[in-house]
């Protein structure tokens, strides 16, 4: 059994960043223990070695794909679907290259997993996945009117001089994926889209979901980095998303309150990460979460005995030998539980004993949780070994 199914620390401890961006915040924000043992160093691996569902990797490349061309298309005016700058969204966003390279890679990385045993690869043609993703796309899609859209020119990749940036705009009017960094907070972050729009300047970006809470505090930091950049005070911040547009008024005030948050969340990021390991932040994300197994608080929210989506996480006690077909075990609460795999199963299971506790991540359970079997993606770790 690969020690990395044994529930022990990491070989080293992520470090806070040196630059923090909007995205890391939010996650730290979400859980500081997922963020930090995600990226921790586990033996070799720079980074914890994610095993995901095959069903959870295909909705991430649906997600990805999604994105993708609603950057592109809000880059270009939110062209009308069909019309010759649509066709260019498409071809700029190259949305239909990404899926079959992104299955490519996926399944290099499955292929890669440090795990004994046969592998497992994702069976789906990426045709299907860019028709899923289309289908998405036109229900939610709404074009401006179907007026042209205007070309937004890119900025720099890396952040250039305060004043060239607002020379910059003035003289072209729009810009795209403008890389900024703050002049004293260690922050950075990259803008889809700044424009002017009568005279005043607009922070856009362009977003695949729904709308969201976070997304206004987002774009106002956008809008602190430009503020502090080139001393002009952006008159919108602008969330578009597939199906609207959302707009905020932004005031000085407003961005000097934002700049003051920021600080201190990024101490408050830092503090959480100078603990080893971090605190959780225990809720609905710990059933999504890749490294639930291995947070004593999290593992208790997802380890209830209940099916999702034909799903089950459970930690149970081996109580018969284990054979070609299984064993039978008791979750903790008492429940017999008929653990079941195919042979081929069996060579990725570590080799365990009645009185051993372990817990399954992933495996397939019935709507009465008697039986939990054990799926070519499913992951086992050892918690205790009985003496």
């Amino acid at each position: 059994m690969n020690d990395l199914y044994a529930l022990q620390r990491p070989s080293a401890w992520a470090k806070a960043p040196t630059r923090w961006s909007h995205s890391t915040l939010a996650a730290i924000a979400t859980c500081p223990r997922r963020w930090q043992l995600v990226r921790s160093e586990w033996g070799g691996f720079k980074r914890f070695p994610q095993r995901q569902h095959p069903s959870t990797i295909k909705g991430i490349i649906i997600h990805d794909g999604l994105d993708r061309l609603a950057r592109a298309c809000g880059g270009l005016g939110m062209p009308t679907i069909g019309s010759s700058l649509f066709r260019e969204a498409v071809a700029v966003s190259g949305f239909f290259a990404f899926f079959p390279a992104a299955v490519e890679e996926w399944n290099r990385r499955l292929r890669a997993h440090p795990r004994h045993g046969p592998k497992y690869t994702l069976r789906v043609n990426p045709g299907d996945l860019a028709n899923l993703a289309i289908r998405q796309f036109r229900e939610q899609y709404h074009p401006k009117d179907g007026a042209p859209g205007t070309h937004a020119r890119k900025g720099a990749s890396t952040p250039l001089e305060p004043m060239k940036l607002q020379e910059m705009l003035m003289r072209r009017s729009l810009l795209s994926e403008v890389a900024l960094e703050h002049p004293s907070l260690p922050f950075t972050g990259k803008v889809d889209r700044i424009q002017l729009s009568a005279c005043a300047v607009e922070i856009v970006d362009f977003k695949s979901g729904a709308p969201k809470p976070d997304h206004k505090t987002q774009l106002e930091r956008y809008a602190m980095l430009w503020w502090r950049n080139t001393g002009v005070v952006p008159a919108h911040g602008v969330a578009q998303y597939l199906d609207t547009r959302i707009s905020w008024p932004l005031a000085e005030a407003d961005l000097v309150r934002t700049e003051a948050a920021l600080a201190r969340e990024i101490e408050s990021a830092a503090g959480f990460l100078g603990a080893h390991p971090a605190a959780p932040k225990v809720g609905q994300s710990c059933r999504f979460c890749p490294v639930r197994a291995r947070c004593t608080e999290g593992w208790a929210h997802v380890d209830t005995g209940t099916v999702s989506d034909g799903n089950l996480d459970l930690e149970v006690k081996v109580v018969s030998e284990p054979g070609s077909a299984g064993f039978l075990a008791k979750s903790r609460t008492g429940r017999d539980v008929a653990v079941v795999h195919n042979a081929a199963i069996r060579s990725l299971l570590p080799a365990v004993r009645p009185g051993d506790v372990i817990r399954v991540v992933g495996g397939r359970g019935m709507q009465d949780s008697k039986e939990l079997e054990i799926k070519a993606w499913t992951e086992v770790y050892l918690v205790n070994i009985a003496n």
